[in-house]
């Protein structure tokens, strides 16, 4: 026997223009009950949903499959959503049905599987078949639903109530009374989300004339996930709307998460915003808000998202052994824990339901509409509603985003215009192109425009130097334009590029904002040292040693800033937020560092006597002397043999030129500085480089 309950379509349907249909199949089932079954599914529109109750231990296979074909057709080509509830009982054909859910819930003595008992089936490898297809691909746990299915086919598996949630399957287990005032009760929060959203009135003022111009900020990072190049782009944006302010800023959110220090540093970006600029931040879940996305979203004053959005499961992991990602430690945890409810109770939001998502040994039960939190699973009651059970992290629908007051509004989908190309790159189209300006509130508000921020070419090269292969190549380019420019006489292209080398990885370390003047003036104090060593004040090395020492300390904090902020807990072996990132950059400069040795001691010892070259590219200084016979000297052969005597023209410091038989020529000296008209004596030749002594003979 069977029942179709429209169940007043659940009376709100009318209201939100969306259905709610509710199938209820009892008893043995054959082609004559499953009939009027299969016309109401087929009559479902797009984005309906249907709600099927199961309590059936016999019948026949075909006509399930057909119901179950029209079923799974729907939910492919008009995206409807199934919920099933299991009521005592799905086996044999029933078993077939949870396969397709979206949701699936269970009363509290209940029995699924042996899809074959009762019957006689003639392929048994073409019924698994059957049952397998209905498993979608991107089920995040179609794994454990492939094995279940194939050994409800082979081997007549049948699982009761505690062994589904053991093994994570179901949503929640509840009486049928209970689960018909569940899905009442959120169809009618639903309805009030829609209706009355009276809470955005009191921070999101706009003119009645128009127009409104509202900001819009999008991390929608599926792939690569939130980073350091995240927070410079937030930042840049946040930058511009303080020059720029809109009404209120729309942040769209579609990430799995990422960097935890990075959305830290966002999330205080956001709320600081917000509260200093009075300029509310509404935060668009336009799918995922996973991981520090969650953050990112307990961090702005209202939160809204599209029916099909997540949000939680924020559990902070780290690398472990064999490069495996594991949970981190109970004191990294539980830092993230406590940062996660305040972030909530900021904007009056429930922190156990944000801690619940970082940490999976919390349960969570809603008690006559109160969320309770519970120490061990005994203190669960008859009535109570499992939010979250033990060992397993909270993970939001949409629906249960607005039941428990984490998000402000669910979003209904609505047919909208498509941004063009032209507007795309203007960054500006009107605000009703985007589903949110479909739903109350934000549709009443008139000639609504967004103002995307766009990264103009400055944003871009802050996000290209903030890579930690692009810092590495900085660095080692700094290492191998000094070390030439030692090497070579005169100041040419090596010691510039070097120079521009250490200027972007400042640049770039004031762009994530780790570093500070402090470690700017460090290394400048240090070349000033260095320079007075060598041109003005010999100090015998007094004043160059303490130069490099302050020149390598200012480096280091620009490469490996936050040290202060970094916590390393000892029992576990962990690091906090900031330590991961410090080592990460550790890392990367150590292996640079390295590469920039080897490739030293490789010029050093096939490559040196050559680098003289570059002084052909560099400006030194008196190139009025050519008219009074400067020669260059790039011919070993052309040039004066040891021993050869000269003045000195232009004070060798350690390199300068020196005058030799009527002709001048660069040259250096070993020996320390040399003063102008000293006399000299040509030491050796190294390549095309003169090296000369001070000629002690003369001046007795």
């Amino acid at each position: 026997m069977i029942r179709i309950l429209s169940v007043f379509l659940f009376s709100f349907a009318a209201l939100l223009g969306q259905e709610s249909t509710v199938i209820k199949i009892e008893g043995f089932l054959d082609s004559n009950a499953l009939n009027d079954a299969k016309a109401t599914v087929q009559e479902l529109q797009s984005n309906d949903d249907l709600i099927v109750q199961v309590n059936s231990e016999s019948g026949e296979l075909d006509p399930v499959f057909d119901l179950v074909r029209e079923i799974y057709g729907k939910k492919r080509q008009e995206q409807i959503n199934v919920t099933v509830y299991i009521d005592q009982a799905a086996i044999g054909p029933a078993a077939i049905i949870p396969f397709l859910a979206d949701q699936l819930y269970i009363s509290y003595f209940v029995s699924w599987g042996d899809i074959q008992s009762g019957l006689t089936v003639a392929s048994e490898s073409l019924l698994l078949n059957r049952v397998l297809s209905l498993i979608e691909p991107t089920r995040a746990n179609r794994l454990e639903l492939e094995t279940l299915a194939t050994q409800m086919v082979t081997e007549s598996l049948v699982l009761n109530q505690n062994q589904l949630q053991e093994q994570g399957l179901v949503q929640d287990v509840m009486s049928s009374e209970q689960f018909l005032e569940k899905y009442e009760r959120e169809e009618a929060q639903e309805v009030i989300s829609e209706v009355t959203p009276g809470k955005f009135d009191a921070h999101i003022k706009f003119s009645e004339e128009g127009p409104n111009r509202i900001g819009l900020i999008t991390i929608d990072d599926r792939r690569t996930g939130i980073s350091s190049a995240t927070w410079i782009y937030i930042k840049s944006a946040l930058e511009y709307y303080k020059e720029n302010p809109p009404i209120f800023i729309v942040l769209r959110l579609n990430t799995p998460g990422g960097e935890v220090f990075s959305a830290q540093n966002i999330s205080n970006a956001l709320k600081e915003f917000d509260t200093q600029q009075e300029i509310p931040i509404v935060t668009y879940i336009d799918n995922w808000a996973i991981s520090a996305g969650a953050m990112l979203a307990y961090s702005s004053r209202y939160i809204t998202t599209v029916r099909d959005g997540s949000m939680g499961a924020a559990e902070p992991v780290q690398p472990g052994q064999e490069g495996r990602m594991e949970a981190a430690s109970e004191k990294v945890n539980s830092a993230l824990r406590a940062d996660f409810g305040n972030r909530a109770a900021f904007f009056d939001r429930n922190p156990n339901i944000a801690t619940a998502m970082v940490d999976k040994d919390i349960i969570l039960v809603d008690r006559g509409g109160r969320i309770v939190k519970l120490d061990n699973e005994d203190q669960v009651r008859p009535n109570d509603t499992i939010i979250t059970s033990k060992g397993k992290l909270l993970t939001l629908s949409a629906n249960q985003m607005l039941e428990y007051g984490v998000a402000d509004m669910i979003v209904q989908p609505a047919r909208t215009e498509l941004i063009t190309e032209t507007e795309r790159k203007l960054g500006k189209w009107p605000a009703d192109k985007n589903q949110l300006f479909h739903a109350p509130f934000f549709k009443e508000i008139p000639n609504a425009q967004f103002d995307e921020y766009q990264m103009d070419f400055r944003t871009w090269f802050f996000v290209i130097l903030a890579n930690p292969f692009v810092s590495s190549i900085l660095f080692l380019g700094m290492l191998m334009g000094f070390y030439i420019e030692f090497n070579s006489p005169g100041f040419g292209i090596p010691g510039s590029l070097g120079l521009l080398c250490l200027f972007l990885m400042i640049l770039s370390s004031f762009a994530l904002d780790i570093a500070n003047w402090l470690e700017v003036i460090l290394l400048l104090v240090g070349v000033t040292f260095i320079l007075l060593d060598l041109f003005l004040i010999p100090t015998f090395g007094l004043l160059g040693v303490s130069g490099v020492i302050l020149f390598v300390v200012g480096l280091f904090a620009i490469m490996l800033p936050g040290i202060a902020t970094i916590d390393f807990e000892f029992d576990t072996q962990t690091f906090n937020p900031a330590g991961e990132v410090f080592v990460k950059r550790l890392a990367w400069f150590s292996g640079t560092l390295l590469l920039g040795f080897g490739l030293i001691a490789v010029l050093a010892s096939y490559i040196r006597p050559n680098l003289s070259g570059f002084s052909r590219f560099t400006l030194i200084g008196n190139e009025q002397l050519a008219s009074d016979g400067y020669y260059a000297g790039a011919e070993p052969q052309s040039l004066p043999k040891p021993g050869a005597k000269g003045k000195v023209v232009s004070m060798l410091r350690p390199s300068g030129k020196v005058e030799i038989d009527g002709k001048i020529y660069d040259a250096v000296t070993y020996s320390g500085f040399i003063d102008r008209d000293e006399m000299i004596v040509v030491n050796m030749l190294d390549g095309s480089v003169i090296v000369v002594d001070a000629d002690n003979e003369e001046k007795e």
